[in-house]
């Protein structure tokens, strides 16, 4: 997997809840992973990981008063 193609999922489509949560697992698959930490930096802490994570936690919140 490749950080900026993560990254580019994030900031230029408008994506459905569940490719929210995808992208989610995408990241934590990524940081368990081998990469190098300047890359790892970019999701960690504060980075694009805690945009991802409001995002789903809004949708867990959203589905769970339906």
């Amino acid at each position: 997997m490749d950080a900026k193609k993560v990254i580019e999922r994030i900031k230029n489509k408008k994506t459905v809840d569940g490719e929210w949560l995808e992208i989610r697992e995408d990241i934590l698959k990524f940081l368990q992973e081998e990469h190098p930490e300047e890359e790892k930096r970019l999701f960690r802490p504060f980075g694009y990981l805690e945009i991802v994570t409001m995002m789903c936690d809004g949708i867990g919140r959203i589905d769970s008063k339906q």
